[in-house]
């Protein structure tokens, strides 16, 4: 497996960073994510004068908490469908629009609010997650070219990779554990 060294990532991001068709759009989206954290915390303070603290406090708390456990589940869930999904050559266009869905809903979970937590339920919801899921790929279109083809190089799970032979009675072994419907599944 290949790693990359901070090197190589910074010179990337810099080089993005002196392109002024990136960096207007960047502070855009980062004013409209600043906007939402204020609207969050004038949120719990409303809630808090309204309800109280220590009861505000803990039911976001708690539903913050219990949101990031069940989306890591989630997304570890959904990584194992993308990775048998290129094991078999299938499209998985579909699984990195529910993962990028799933990983955003994660990420807003982690600031407590109602309107961040609105937010996480929409990309969480398997009725909707395809929505945001596929805005945020588009965005990084780009970016997610590569990553079929670094997935296929990667040595299958459970599968040793030791000859031709043995891959195969991989893919059967994965063709026939996994469902059609579970493998294309939202």
């Amino acid at each position: 497996m290949a790693r990359y060294t901070a090197a190589m990532l910074s010179t990337q991001t810099i080089l993005r960073l002196l392109k002024p068709g990136y960096i207007c759009p960047l502070f855009l989206y980062l004013l409209l994510a600043s906007a939402l954290l204020l609207v969050d915390a004038y949120s719990l303070v409303y809630f808090a004068e309204t309800y109280g603290a220590y009861l505000v406090l803990g039911i976001s708390g708690t539903v913050s908490l219990a949101g990031v456990l069940i989306t890591i589940g989630l997304v570890a869930r959904r990584l194992r469908l993308l990775r048998r999904a290129v094991f078999l050559a299938r499209d998985p266009t579909k699984h990195y629009r529910v993962t990028a869905s799933l990983t955003a809903g994660g990420m807003l979970l982690l600031s407590p609010g109602a309107v961040t937590t609105a937010f996480a339920l929409v990309c969480l919801l398997p009725v909707l997650r395809l929505i945001p899921g596929t805005v945020l790929c588009h965005f990084m279109r780009r970016e997610l070219e590569p990553v079929y083809d670094y997935l296929k190089m990667e040595e299958p799970y459970g599968f040793g990779g030791a000859s031709q032979a043995d891959s195969e009675r991989g893919r059967e072994h994965v063709a026939a554990a996994v469902p059609a419907e579970e493998a294309t599944e939202t």
